[in-house]
């Protein structure tokens, strides 16, 4: 799903991505000039293996993001948020999904039982 940059700019849009297990949903609201915010809830059921014991583990994860979208270089280090970079006119929430997905899945994991 993509959304151009110049229809976030007058009013707020909601959004939802479902597929194979994961559920993107949340809204797209005009910052500031060239900068969109998106609030978000990421909710991912996926298997996973805890890098202890090395067992195959159902997981189920809900996170709550918020991240900023810039058209463009961003600049302003000033800011703490999260900031990714769009080099086209539009904003890829795809994109966005399959790399918080990404991060999930290369961050360590550990099951019930290792992580006492």
């Amino acid at each position: 799903m993509k959304i151009a940059f110049s229809k976030v700019r007058f009013q707020e849009i909601p959004f939802e991505i479902e597929k194979e297990g994961l559920k993107f949903s949340g809204t797209l609201k005009s910052e500031r000039k060239n900068l969109v915010k998106l609030e978000a809830q990421l909710d991912v059921q996926m298997q996973r293996i805890c890098d202890r014991c090395g067992a195959e583990i159902d997981d189920h994860h809900v996170e709550d993001l918020t991240l900023l979208v810039s058209e463009g270089i961003y600049s302003d280090s000033a800011n703490e948020l999260d900031v990714i970079e769009s080099f086209h006119d539009y904003i890829d929430l795809e994109e966005i999904l399959e790399g918080e997905v990404n991060l999930l899945k290369s961050d360590y994991f550990y099951c019930n039982s290792c992580q006492s």
